[in-house]
């Protein structure tokens, strides 16, 4: 029997129709480990002090180079694009609406090009970096920690993922073997988890909301000198919300056109003013209390 997957209530309590638009997807980052723990320092250290060696350790940075943050950061800045597009699912794993997923994917591949980028560099200066360390290290170098160029090489990368929310069909697959009555129990776990995870990515968009309007409001209400980027921060963010909406919450979009209507009354050189600031305060507190999380 074909369509046991689909169990009742399973459109109506995660949102059918827009679960059809919307993907899984993962994102993660290897790197060479910059840092060691030199055993034989830290027993000798205990020793001398009369602790144990689980107390505390001797750590060695074993390359130092601005090439090795530069990685560092090409990796953040797509992560932080990925966390910005997407809402969480489950542990490694997030959900990224289809309208959203070639803008993401874009910033992924430009991140992945500075990523690798900044590695090639990096292997390239490997042996001068190497001898350097050699050289500041003295009797503590050890070249048991540093692999090869090629093996360092290997140990970088980002992966990007992308993975359908769910598959049709998927238990009618496994019908065959374990039987309809455990599949259909199975489909039914499935349901009830996929439905407490969709909400929760949907609650994800509001919790981001309410988080950047009361920092907003804080920095407002405590007199605290403003930059511009705190509401340059609130209008990306209300750009974004369009495709964190994933539920298509017209509560949602409600509150993301009272804060773009507030964006366009009040500039950073506006809110300097006190009682204009007072009065952006009031009114950011007024989106706020419209939330319920």
């Amino acid at each position: 029997k074909k369509g046991l997957f689909i169990s009742p209530g399973l459109g109506k309590s995660m949102g059918e129709n827009e679960m059809k638009n919307a993907v899984l997807v993962s994102y993660s980052v290897s790197k060479w480990s910059n840092i060691r723990t030199d055993k034989k320092v830290s027993r000798e250290v205990a020793e001398k002090y009369g602790i144990d060696t689980s107390d505390g350790s001797y750590k060695k940075r074993l390359i130092d180079s601005p090439l090795y943050k530069a990685i560092t950061d090409a990796g953040q800045l797509g992560r932080d694009d990925y966390y910005s597009y997407t809402s969480p699912w489950s542990k490694g794993i997030a959900v990224c609406s289809v309208n959203a997923l070639d803008v993401l994917t874009d910033k992924i591949e430009s991140a992945k090009t500075a990523f690798n980028d900044a590695v090639d560099a990096f292997v390239a200066e490997w042996p001068e970096l190497v001898e350097a360390r050699r050289v500041k290290f003295g009797d503590l170098f050890k070249a048991g920690d540093y692999p090869t160029g090629s093996e360092v090489r290997a140990k970088f990368g980002i992966d990007f993922n992308v993975m359908p929310l769910d598959r049709d069909g998927h238990f009618d697959d496994i019908a065959e073997i374990v039987g309809t009555e455990v599949a259909q129990e199975l489909a039914a776990k499935l349901s009830e988890q996929q439905t407490k995870q969709w909400a929760g990515a949907a609650k994800s968009a509001w919790t981001k909301l309410y988080s950047a309007l009361k920092h907003a409001h804080d920095s407002l209400s405590k007199g605290q000198r403003l930059h511009g980027s705190s509401l340059d921060n609130l209008q990306e963010l209300s750009d974004l919300l369009p495709v964190l909406n994933i539920a298509n919450d017209p509560e949602l979009d409600n509150r993301r056109r009272e804060l773009n209507s507030l964006l366009r009354m009040y500039s950073i050189q506006s809110v300097q003013d006190k009682a204009t600031r007072s009065k952006c305060a009031a009114e950011v507190h007024d989106i706020m209390a419209k939330i319920n999380l």
